[in-house]
């Protein structure tokens, strides 16, 4: 099950990523990649503070 999950995702970012390019344009692909990039820091900062607590 977990490999059909992998395998669905990279199959349905491949059918986003062809639709922005066929539909607005390659120069949109690095300007969309700002708002994964940043929700995948605050997520790393969030967890970061519960996974290794001041008192260890």
């Amino acid at each position: 099950m977990l490999t059909t999950s992998f395998n669905m995702a990279i199959f349905a970012s491949g059918v986003v990523g062809a639709v922005v390019v066929d539909g607005v344009g390659a120069p949109v692909l690095p300007a969309g990649m700002i708002a994964p990039t940043l929700m995948a820091l605050v997520t790393v900062g969030f967890g970061r503070r519960a996974a290794f607590p001041a008192g260890r």
